[in-house]
């Protein structure tokens, strides 16, 4: 008896086994979320070294599309930048690479030991406001209700494809995702076409918000905003109120937020194209996200 017991015991202790635990991180927005860094741009003494985060990537879709959801949970290394895909498990890595970068750099030293797990859907000129949008895409909400799916419904249903893939290591055990926070860098589209989508974008980034933290079941997620690019390339004219105005937006929302920060970062990063920044901007823009994630 007392060595079934013993057995029994053995046995619940090797099956209540503690999961490895990872903190979900979303990454998500238009082209400087997604990322425009050049690879070929970073010096060779860059260290790119990290041990302890991993990605999924899905496939961004064009508005109007039918929702195909891919990706797939692999080691975070450069190449997952603006041009990056994925078809059956297999990678096509970019010249390029985003904030996601820096930001895992700085998570593991600020956080070390603990798995990262980086969640990044980002389309490159989308709005929030649909009539912002041109050929690009837009995350309103309103859209999908009458016209068919756009970004927001791709995000959310490869969101939850990714939920359900919990080996994220590949070691053939369960692993708990604990969601930790969501990066948002997104606002110039909405700023660049007209001054009343402009001045509904403080509405519109509050209740987009609203409905990530609802999907995850976690209505205080933290969420960090980066402050969008100031250039007098595309700040000409009205626009450059309409951008102001969405950078107030931005500051609104962070203060009415008890669990939002900014990023203030654009009179740091120098832009290559009036849009886009630098290769080692975006290092430092991950940076600056990771050191508001508690």
């Amino acid at each position: 008896m007392r060595n079934s017991f013993i057995a029994l015991c053995f046995f619940l202790s090797a099956c209540s086994t503690p999961k490895d635990q990872f903190y979900l991180v979303i990454l998500a927005g238009q082209s400087n979320a997604e990322g425009m860094g050049l690879i070929a741009d970073l010096p060779d003494s860059t260290p790119i070294v990290l041990s302890n985060t991993w990605i999924y990537a899905p496939n961004r879709l064009a508005d109007f599309s039918e929702i195909k959801t891919s990706g797939f949970w692999q080691r975070l290394k450069l190449g997952f930048g603006s041009g990056y895909s994925v078809s059956n498990k297999e990678n096509h890595f970019s010249d390029k690479f985003g904030p996601e970068i820096g930001f895992a750099q700085e998570w593991e030293r600020l956080h070390p030991g603990k798995k990262l797990a980086l969640f990044k859907y980002a389309q490159g000129g989308s709005s929030i406001h649909k009539e912002a949008a041109a050929d690009y895409g837009s995350w309103d909400e309103t859209e999908t209700k009458s016209n068919g799916n756009n970004q927001l419904d791709f995000f959310l249903a490869n969101i939850d494809s990714m939920l359900i893939k919990r080996d994220l290591n590949g070691d053939g055990k369960e692993d708990e995702i604990i969601p930790t926070a969501i990066l948002w860098m997104q606002g110039e589209s909405d700023a660049s076409f007209s001054e009343e989508i402009a001045n509904s974008y403080e509405s519109n980034l509050t209740r987009l918000m609203q409905i990530f933290r609802t999907h995850l079941n976690e209505p205080e997620l933290r969420i960090v905003i980066g402050e969008i690019s100031a250039s007098s390339t595309w700040e000409y004219g009205t626009a450059r109120e309409h951008a102001s105005i969405v950078r107030q937006a931005q500051q609104n929302f962070v203060k009415k937020d008890k669990n939002a920060k900014l990023v203030l970062f654009t009179k740091e990063a120098k832009l290559t194209d009036g849009w886009h920044y630098r290769a080692e901007d975006y290092l430092l823009l991950g940076k600056r996200f990771a050191q508001n994630v508690d």
